[in-house]
């Protein structure tokens, strides 16, 4: 039931695989230089000295692989959101070298908060305050302010902002006459339903 268990099961058997096949290998070749086959005489005693160096020398490569892991990097148009255990830690870290606590304590998700994302609503036809039909979509142009609540608070973040583009657009369309929402009364009507939307 743990995620990310089977890369960690899957990384030591890889480690003790190699660990094996370091120790055939070595041994191999020491049967070959002294010209005698000791191969499964050195089996039998386990690991001699040299192996012994070569064994904690590839742990210590793996300890230190693991350690490393915890090493990202944050790009100028990023924030990241650094969760332990799941709860957020206290800031959303700028750009440039970070480390957090290696998988499975922290987790790093990036968020874009330069980037300005847009999001526009199907075609739909609306009823003005003069009971005509028209039929309207809008582009939202947004960028994030806050990643944390980007990333945590709502499960999809740009279905949010079409959906409440549409309501924003409808209850302004649906107090306006017909003959402004076609000249002089857009920019009134942009600056109301942006007004609601936010």
């Amino acid at each position: 039931g743990l995620a990310g268990l089977d890369k960690v099961a899957a990384t030591i058997v890889v480690v003790f695989i190699f660990l094996a096949a370091i120790e055939i290998l070595s041994s191999n070749v020491r049967a070959l230089a002294s010209g005698r086959a000791e191969i499964a005489h050195e089996h039998a005693h386990g690991l001699k000295g040299p192996s012994k160096l070569l064994t904690a020398g590839l742990i210590g490569l793996v300890v230190a692989g693991y350690l490393g892991s915890g090493f990202y990097y944050v790009r100028p148009e990023e924030k990241a959101v650094v969760r332990r255990l799941g709860r957020v830690l206290a800031e959303s870290r700028g750009p440039g070298l970070h480390y957090r606590l290696p998988y499975p304590f922290d987790r790093v998700n990036m968020v874009k908060t330069t980037i300005v994302r847009e999001v526009s609503t199907d075609r739909r036809l609306l009823l003005s305050g003069d009971e005509n039909l028209v039929e309207v979509n809008i582009a939202v142009h947004y960028r994030v302010s806050d990643p944390v609540k980007y990333l945590l608070k709502v499960l999809r973040p740009d279905a949010l902002v079409r959906e409440a583009a549409q309501a924003s657009i409808r209850k302004t369309v649906g107090h306006t006459r017909i003959d402004d929402l076609l000249t002089i009364g857009r920019k009134e009507i942009l600056a109301q339903t942006k007004k609601i939307l936010q």
